[in-house]
């Protein structure tokens, strides 16, 4: 495997860029700059998120997960490409566009979508899909809708404000962006990875080798066995490093598009435990996928032109729901 002296992951506080005066901006700009042209991720510190948020979260996820699948099964997501609600084992194959003979992902899931909508023709039309339908909570634990709500507000204030060191980096206007999603379809998700009290069988991976069909996608993780890796340009695989106080930051296949391949889509996977500690390597991951609105136009930004646009212009609904079709299929 390459070694850490070749490659690594950097980490960037990026409160500076946000301070009056600005002094700290170029610097933020310029690190965050070489990891999106580089391997595509970042981790960030400085980000303002209350610690206690997070946790509130991650422990009434846990107890959420902790309750019988019957339970569970109440708020269970619909057939199909929906995604709001409990997903079981066994519904979902992560990496399965790439890797069609992948297995189920060893994972659990309970997710949720935009909290702001209303019933305008917007939000209710075909085209919308089911990204704004009414988000499914269970009965217990109690906590965990305002602790998913209020975790969903501080991604969504986060994710602005990336996006606002972007424009800065790609030389637009932050309204560039703005426009793009103010009516934006971004998911929330619990994702736990259950203790295995048997070895896996070959095709069967926590998540497989993917990218992720996103703006950016902002990742909080805990430190168990067995955790996610980045693909590096010589084919081997390199942990992301788990840094107390962060948030892993990785670019998605929108925003790739976006910039003609200038920030970087990078594959990455969520490994099974060492063996031997399979069943003391109970994870819980909480992803926060930004998604564009579903009818923004992803289309190369001026700056990032050269010698010429790589992609067709394309709505970033139906990236996501091309994605969607083959991960959700179970056959």
């Amino acid at each position: 495997m390459t070694t850490l002296k070749a490659h690594h992951i950097p980490v960037v506080d990026i409160a500076p860029f946000f301070q009056e005066g600005g002094a700290g901006k170029a610097a933020v700009a310029a690190a965050v700059q070489d990891a999106c042209e580089s391997l595509g991720f970042l981790v960030i510190a400085g980000h303002g998120v209350p610690e206690e948020k997070i946790q509130t979260l991650y422990d009434q996820a846990l107890s959420f997960f902790d309750l019988p699948l019957e339970e569970k099964s109440r708020v269970r997501k619909p057939p199909g490409t929906a995604y709001k609600g409990y997903g079981a084992m066994g519904v979902k194959t992560v990496g399965k566009d790439i890797n069609p003979k992948l297995k189920p992902s060893l994972h659990e899931s309970f997710a949720i979508g935009p909290l702001d909508y209303t019933d305008d023709p917007y939000f209710t039309c075909e085209a919308a899909g089911n990204n704004f339908t009414p988000n499914m909570w269970p009965a217990r634990p109690e906590g965990l809708r305002p602790a998913m709500t209020a975790y969903y507000r501080e991604m969504e204030r986060l994710a602005r404000g990336i996006l606002d060191i972007f424009a800065h980096i790609l030389d637009v206007p932050p309204a560039y962006f703005a426009s793009k999603v103010d009516k934006h379809n971004s998911i929330l998700r619990t994702i736990h990875y259950p203790g295995l009290d048997r070895v896996p069988a070959p095709g069967e991976e926590r998540s497989g080798a993917h990218t992720d069909t996103t703006a950016i996608t902002i990742l909080r993780v805990d430190d168990a066995p067995g955790g996610l890796q980045v693909l590096l340009p010589d084919g081997g695989w390199l942990d992301v490093p788990k840094i107390p106080g962060t948030f892993i930051v990785n670019i998605g296949d929108i925003m790739m598009r976006w910039t003609n391949d200038r920030f970087v889509s990078t594959m990455h996977r969520v490994v099974n435990p060492p063996d031997g500690l399979g069943a003391a390597a109970r994870r819980l991951s909480i992803p926060f996928f930004f998604m564009p609105n579903y009818d923004a136009l992803v289309e190369c930004i001026p700056s990032c032109a050269g010698s010429g646009a790589k992609y067709p212009p394309i709505e970033s609904g139906k990236l996501l729901s091309t994605r969607y079709a083959v991960t959700y299929s179970v056959n």
